[in-house]
């Protein structure tokens, strides 16, 4: 080998030294960018699916976001992409906003547009992929500015030197966005505070002549004072407030006319674009309950006692649904049976107190047995044992042999009771062949029926009777419990009948127990004395008088009796002491004929007795019969009250009837001071001769007779409460009629809410030149009813509105007393503004 050689090899294998090296070096390069290439893909496409996870997110908050609130998602991000941290979050480029997400060494990038939704919010926030929970939060707030409603209840008080009025302060209508403070300033600088969480105070009000004078706007002639109160609302989570003005009346005049207390107002003051303002108009009849009838009553209660009055009267009625409790055996009658006698025995060895407790206690037990070819016998009536019933059939037949089932019924309620069933073969001897035992619990259901206290004499009613009506007494069996008695029900007319008398005042459960297999539906009524429904209607209307009211009574059969009432003063028959005259009423009993001339005659000798002591007031007679005239004719004389020769007592005597009429007539154009006597006439009961009442009956402010029916003690209740609300009229034929102008929109249906007596149609809706009219029409407010109409209206673009047009939005009514004039109040024109609301933001963090 010559140095040559060497020289070659050595050059070559530096040679491939080299271009091994370069080829190490290259391959290394190239794997970390094919490795690079890889990555990127991965990273860029689980960049897009964190990016299109928030964005979806973002679309599902949209489709529930509120117009005021806050919505909160959690997003699911992986810590790492291709073992790289990274940001995502909101970004904004060239005007448009995108999800944007971006490793942490800057290197890889991925933007998602968000199109359209940035129309509904503002996109902010960033949170990075180690972080412990992702999330979006979506806002929105309106503001919405607080509305301050004040509202006096009563809204006008009668108060002097001695005795102080009371209204109540109630800001509960008032409203705001957060929690709420409220202030009250009085007419004399005074301050009362509190919060929404307590929205009344009472108010005491004080007469003080030299105050009002000061401070309100007095009315020295009729001794009135007119003294505003300001409301201030404060909203604690935007510092704004609002404020609302109302007038309460002070006086010592009680003969003032009643009127209406009207008010008008919009919750909130401010809305956003689309959403409504809540409008209401509030209506309170205004007034004292002695106004709007001829200042104070003279009233004379004028009760039928003939004997009819003994009758009963539906006091109460009742209706329910039990299924029995039914207790099913099955005999297995084999062979051994063929040809034998056989008997079953059910019974209970519990003595069934109280319920059975003096009676048979077989009869509590109802027993069917369906025998093997389909004959059932029921085991009651003769088939009955000490303690229960008993089957027997003397000859068991091949047809008869199988399965027998035996249904058992007890009418026991509230107690379980053990009952056997005993099954025993004829074999020479009665053979014992099959007994078992349970404990039967009957269903049941019970009614309540409560006679009030303070209206009989000693609390005694002369009788209740409770029962069941046809048919479904056949049905059931019945207890009544009351006070420490247990009555079973039962008749031989209607079977479920208890009749208690007499009966104290006090409450009586009723069971209603299943005796028949079927029993479901059962109705049922109670019914007491028709004088004893008299006796509470007549005492509940005095206790709703006034104390300043005058009350007598004169009650009629053959002839009528003057009570006498009051023993001291000017007057001998009537009195400002009510309990007086309902002592009276408990001592009334029933007998004979019915002498309604006579009735009516010692009713306006009633109220003639001294018109000057009761002159100012007005003169009423109430009066209730369940008959018709039947005695009294133009030739009976009181001198000789049992003997009439054109009646016979028994039924209508025209003679009667024409002397009666006549007598009304003289009655009804009777003045005391400046008011006429008013006659009310009550037909009690279904034999009652409603023509006739009617006919006597005086005519009320409304045109219509003051002439009621009543066929049972809770309409008799309800006719004479009517006649008390006949004399507290505040305003009769009221209209509102409020107009939204063009530009708002009315949006769902109006609603009206009324507390106290009055009655309104339904709210109508139609189109005026003007806008969109509400109306409603309530045909009589009475003092102290509270009536509320309320609607919505939406606005969609900025700016101030007028919530009515004036001189067309008004309430229309007619005042007392009711003399067909018409009165019109033009709604206070009130205005609402409506305006941009914060943006919508959504941030991720």
């Amino acid at each position: 080998m010559n140095s040559r050689g060497v020289s070659i090899l050595v050059e070559y294998l530096l040679l491939m030294s080299i271009v091994s090296f370069f080829v190490i070096l290259m391959t290394l390069q190239l794997n970390d960018q094919l490795k690079e290439v890889h990555l990127g893909k991965v990273v860029e496409n689980q960049f897009s699916d964190v990016s299109a996870e928030i964005s979806s997110q973002i679309v599902d908050i949209l489709t529930i976001a509120p117009s005021n609130g806050y919505v909160k998602a959690r997003i699911y991000m992986p810590d790492r992409i291709g073992d790289r941290e990274y940001f995502a979050g909101f970004k904004e480029e060239d005007g448009y906003s995108y999800v944007y997400i971006e490793s942490e060494d800057g290197k890889y990038q991925k933007y998602l547009g968000l199109g359209g939704t940035t129309l509904y919010f503002q996109p902010r926030g960033i949170t990075n992929s180690l972080s412990e929970e992702h999330v979006l939060e979506y806002s929105r707030k309106s503001v919405v500015f607080p509305s301050a409603v004040l509202i006096l209840r009563p809204a006008i008080v009668l108060a002097n030197e001695t005795s102080n009025g009371e209204t109540v302060i109630d800001v509960s209508k008032s409203s705001a966005y957060g929690w709420w403070n409220w202030e009250v300033e009085l007419w004399n600088g005074t301050k009362i505070t509190g919060d929404m969480g307590s929205a009344t105070y009472t108010l005491s009000v004080v007469w003080n002549e030299t105050e009002f004078v000061t401070y309100c706007n007095y009315d020295s002639t009729n001794y009135t004072a007119y003294c505003n109160l300001t409301l201030t609302v404060s909203d604690l989570t935007y510092n704004l407030n609002d404020t609302d003005t109302a007038t309460l009346v002070i006086t010592k005049n009680t003969s003032s006319n009643p009127d209406l207390y009207i008010r008008k107002f919009v919750i909130p003051p401010q809305v956003a674009p689309g959403e409504p303002f809540e409008i209401h108009i509030y209506l309170q009849g205004r007034g004292f309950l002695l106004e709007g009838r001829g200042t104070t009553l003279s009233v004379v209660h004028v009760i039928d006692t003939s004997g009819s009055m003994d009758w009963k009267t539906k006091y109460d009625s009742f209706s329910g649904y039990v299924t029995p409790s039914v207790w099913n055996v099955q005999l297995d009658i084999n062979s051994s049976f063929l040809g034998k006698s056989v008997l079953i025995e059910v019974y209970t060895t519990d003595d069934l107190s109280p319920w059975w407790d003096g009676l048979d206690k077989d009869d509590a037990f109802v027993v069917r047995v369906e025998q093997a070819d389909g004959d059932v016998w029921y085991a009651n009536g003769e088939l009955g044992t000490l303690n229960g019933r008993y089957f027997y059939d003397s000859r068991v037949t091949s047809s008869e042999i199988g399965i027998w089932n035996i249904s058992t019924l007890v009418a026991i309620p509230e107690k379980p009771i053990p009952v056997t069933i005993e099954v025993y073969r004829y074999d020479g001897y009665w053979n014992l062949v099959y007994s078992t035992t349970t404990t039967y619990t009957a269903n049941y259901s019970t009614e309540t029926v409560q006679l009030p206290e303070n209206f009989t004499r000693n609390d005694l009613y002369d009788y209740l009777a409770i029962k069941l009506n046809s048919p479904y007494y056949y049905d059931f069996l019945a207890w009544a419990t009351y006070s420490t008695t247990t009555d079973f029900c039962y008749d031989y007319s209607t079977r479920t009948y208890c009749l208690i008398s007499p009966a104290a005042a006090d409450n009586y459960t009723y069971y209603v127990v299943p005796y028949a297999f079927d029993a479901s539906l059962y109705e049922g009524d109670a019914s007491i004395q028709k004088l004893d429904s008299a006796r509470i209607a007549a005492i509940t209307f005095d206790s709703a008088l006034e104390n300043s009211d005058y009350v007598g009574l004169v009650d009629y059969s053959y002839y009528a009796t003057k009570h006498t009432v009051n023993t001291s003063g000017a007057l001998t028959y009537l009195t400002t002491n009510k309990t007086v005259v309902d002592e009276e009423i408990k001592d009334l009993s029933p007998s004979g004929a019915t002498n309604i001339y006579h009735a009516l005659n010692q009713a306006k000798e009633v109220l003639l007795e001294n018109t000057t002591a009761i002159s100012g007031t007005k003169p009423l007679i109430i009066l209730m019969s369940d008959g018709e005239p039947t005695w009294g004719s133009y030739l009976w004389d009181p001198a000789d009250p049992y003997t009439d020769p054109r009646c016979d007592g028994s039924s209508y005597c025209v003679d009667a009837a024409n002397r009666a009429i006549d007598e009304a007539n003289t009655i009804k154009s009777t003045y005391i001071g400046s008011e006429n006597i008013t006659i009310c006439t009550i037909a009690f009961g279904y034999d009652a001769n409603t023509a006739f009442l009617q006919e006597i009956a005086s005519t009320k402010p409304d045109g219509s007779k003051c002439f009621y029916t009543a066929t049972n003690y809770q309409e008799l209740v309800d006719a004479y409460n009517d006649i008390s609300k006949t004399f507290k009229l505040s305003a009769k034929n009221v209209t509102i009629t409020d107009v939204i102008p063009s530009g708002l929109e009315l949006v769902g249906e109006p609603t009206v809410s009324i507390s106290g007596n009055a009655t309104a149609d339904v709210p109508i809706v139609y189109q005026l030149p003007d806008g969109t009219a509400v109306r409603l029409n309530i045909s009589e407010v009475y003092i102290n009813d509270e009536i509320e109409l309320v609607f919505q209206a939406v606005a969609n673009k900025p700016g101030d509105y007028q919530l009515d047009v004036y001189g067309v939005s008004n309430v229309t009514y007619e005042p007392y007393p009711f003399t067909g004039d018409i009165a019109v109040y033009n709604l206070t024109v009130v205005s609402g503004r409506v305006s941009t609301a914060e943006s919508a933001v959504v941030e991720i963090s």
